[in-house]
């Protein structure tokens, strides 16, 4: 089990990630319904970890993956696939079901007061979503149609979630 999470903040690696993709896309494949990915990254991240340390920067980190976990119930899965960027499976879970848990995570990692010493910051993070055949047929293409939205939602202004 401690191989397929990242130790930082427990959410599963990357590899465990696809794994579970992978058998999204068999079960979707034997007519079942569509299933979507979220790409997540925090906004400005970097600046937390320049003005507050790396300690609280880790602490942010613990604590959006715990935001993500309450705010996608009854779905389960959030991954870490890189430093400040995380990816949710939303099994059975169409566009507009993803946009909704999309739409609840923004809100609610916006919502989350984080303090450190005497000072109160807030976090933000842009969310990019793809669905099983609409936006390709593999892990890998739904991976990069999530990361391009993804993308755009920071050119976009950040704070935002983009699905098409």
């Amino acid at each position: 089990q401690l191989a397929a999470a990242d130790p930082l903040t427990g959410a599963v690696n990357r590899k465990t990630f696809v794994d579970r993709i992978e058998r999204e896309i068999e079960r979707a494949k034997r007519g079942s319904a569509p299933f979507s990915l979220l790409a997540l990254d925090l906004d400005n991240f970097r600046r937390i970890n320049d003005r507050f340390g790396r300690d609280v920067g880790d602490h942010v980190l613990r604590s959006v993956v715990d935001i993500c976990l309450d705010a996608i119930r009854p779905y389960e899965g959030v991954a870490r696939v890189a430093g400040e960027e995380f990816m949710v499976l939303i099994p059975r879970g169409a566009l507009d079901a993803a946009l909704m848990v999309g739409e609840r995570i923004r809100a609610a990692v916006q919502a989350a007061p984080f303090v450190s010493g005497g000072d109160r910051f807030s976090v933000t993070v842009s969310i990019g979503i793809a669905q099983f055949a609409q936006d390709g047929m593999t892990s890998d293409a739904l991976m990069r149609a999530a990361d391009e939205r993804l993308s755009r939602a920071k050119n976009h202004g950040r704070n935002c979630v983009i699905a098409v």
